[in-house]
């Protein structure tokens, strides 16, 4: 990642500016591209290099049924795998039997903790129809999307238009005929 503020871009400016550039028109094409784009990053690497970030476990997004439990076991299954992958391919490897089993066992009760989550949800919610489709929407997808806007612009037979009356037209057009048309398409 690179840090930009109005002073980077400044500093930029003025070393684009006072760089020389005429040895470009003596270069072919590729050259030139070559030695124009390493100027830029040599240059952008000088006054925004850049540096890498890590962001601290608590504050990643994680699924409410996924505790701390959860994530110290996941680092748990993490630092086996990595002494598995040291080992050479002996199947039948101490450390590899651990990892496995172990492994086996977090995937089990992350399924089954999950399964239970959502059960105890939709049960709290089983009398309410409109929190059940929620839950089962953020359940499935992970986040909630909300639509802002609809599209005002339509292709009808290879035209645009923007007219609600000749959408509206369509549409209906559309839903009524298309199960006489799959209808036809399905052969008793």
């Amino acid at each position: 990642m690179r840090k930009f503020t109005e002073d980077t871009y400044c500093k930029l400016q003025d070393l684009l500016g006072q760089a020389n550039w005429n040895f470009i028109n003596s270069l072919d094409i590729d050259g030139a591209f070559t030695t124009f784009i390493t100027t830029i990053t040599d240059y952008l690497d000088t006054v925004a290099p850049e540096t890498t970030i890590s962001i601290p476990l608590h504050k990643l997004r994680c699924e409410p049924w996924f505790t701390k439990g959860f994530m110290q076991t996941s680092k748990t299954v993490e630092k086996l795998y990595r002494k598995k992958c040291k080992q050479p391919h002996d199947y039948h490897s101490h450390k590899i039997l651990v990892y496995s089993s172990y492994r086996n066992l977090y995937n089990r009760l992350k399924r089954l903790a999950r399964e239970t989550y959502y059960c105890q949800i939709l049960s709290n919610f089983k009398n309410d129809i409109n929190n059940t489709w929620k839950t089962i929407v953020i359940g499935k997808i992970g986040k909630t999307h909300e639509k802002t806007t609809i599209t005002e612009e339509f292709k009808i037979n290879g035209q645009h238009t923007t007219d609600p009356q000749t959408i509206s037209n369509e549409f209906c057009k559309f839903f009524s005929q298309i199960s006489c048309k799959l209808q036809d398409d399905i052969s008793p």
